[in-house]
């Protein structure tokens, strides 16, 4: 029997590669705004129509207000903010650096959770944050870590890794809220279908997303990647492959998969952007990068077994 979980998982991983190379492209075209306003807006039309076909309706039932309220909270800090500063990190120092520093999200998911619910943090995971953060750190002291992709000025490529930083930790409390909202409390709460929990999450961050715009000024950026073929189809793949399928094969891994080799296998990314990244824009990253990102994601690997 095929092993339908752990290839779903990998398959993620995959997309997700494909996903922030795709948007990293855009986001050098028409700006890290523009890239995330609209793969939210076309994710969430698609995510429409699958909730229709999947779970019935066209719209998420018998949800509480509590779960309704921490499932946006969660959109907004993951997908409308953190995906924003992580599109931000990409489009100055491209997609392999991008997906490298989000590996650094489980990270701050155990800070976090150890410091918002008391969860302990034991050897296993203290000694995965540290080798994550070295690996990190190889990476990001590799003098051809941006080769290939734009040359940048030091003050800019700093600012991108810290927003690279700061787009992790909206994952991780997208996460953090994603699992609690999820969590039910009360007899009047039921379990939510995976589409659902997207749904509400990706309607949140597109609401968000609209005000923002609104109160700036208008949809300047979004028109013009409307207009710019190149960027409008790099964002339609993009968001093809990352909140649609991307999705889908991560359901399918969590329910056919051990949770902890699921994982794993979905945070494969940065490994995968070695040969994507050198094929695709000509990155050489020298033996400290490729060194760093085996190690990073040898630690989120810990991190998320423990």
């Amino acid at each position: 029997m095929l092993p339908v979980g752990e290839l779903a998982a990998l398959s993620c991983s995959v997309l997700w590669a494909a996903c922030s190379l795709a948007f990293a492209s855009a986001g050098r075209r028409v700006g890290a705004s523009a890239v995330n306003q609209l793969r939210i807006y076309l994710a969430l039309v698609a995510l429409f129509a699958l909730h229709s076909i999947v779970v019935g309706t066209l719209l998420p039932i018998g949800l509480s207000s509590r779960q309704l309220l921490v499932l946006a909270l969660s959109g907004v800090a993951g997908l409308a903010l953190g995906d924003y500063f992580l599109f931000r990190c990409m489009t100055v120092l491209g997609p392999r650096i991008g997906t490298l520093l989000m590996a650094s999200s489980p990270v701050f998911t155990a800070l976090l959770a150890w410091a918002s619910f008391g969860e302990e943090i034991l050897a296993l995971g203290l000694l995965g944050m540290v080798v994550t953060l070295g690996g990190v750190v190889l990476v990001l002291v590799d003098r051809r870590a941006v080769e290939g992709w734009q040359s940048a000025p030091g003050e800019r490529r700093a600012w991108a890794v810290a927003f690279g930083f700061v787009g992790a930790m909206g994952q991780s409390a997208g996460f953090l809220l994603t699992r609690y909202g999820m969590a039910a409390v009360g007899e009047e709460e039921i379990t939510i279908p995976a589409f659902s929990v997207t749904l509400v999450r990706m309607a949140a961050a597109a609401s968000t997303l609209t005000v923002i715009s609104l109160v700036l000024g208008g949809f300047g950026p979004v028109r013009r990647a409307l207009a710019d073929r190149r960027a409008f189809t790099q964002i339609a793949i993009g968001s093809l492959f990352g909140p649609i399928l991307g999705v889908w094969m991560s359901v399918v891994a969590v329910h056919h998969a051990k949770a902890g080799i699921a994982a794993t296998l979905m945070s494969l990314a940065p490994v995968l952007m070695l040969p994507v990244g050198r094929i695709a824009y000509g990155s050489r990253p020298g033996a400290l990068g490729v060194i760093g990102t085996l190690v990073a994601v040898g630690g989120a690997a810990l991190l998320v077994m423990r």
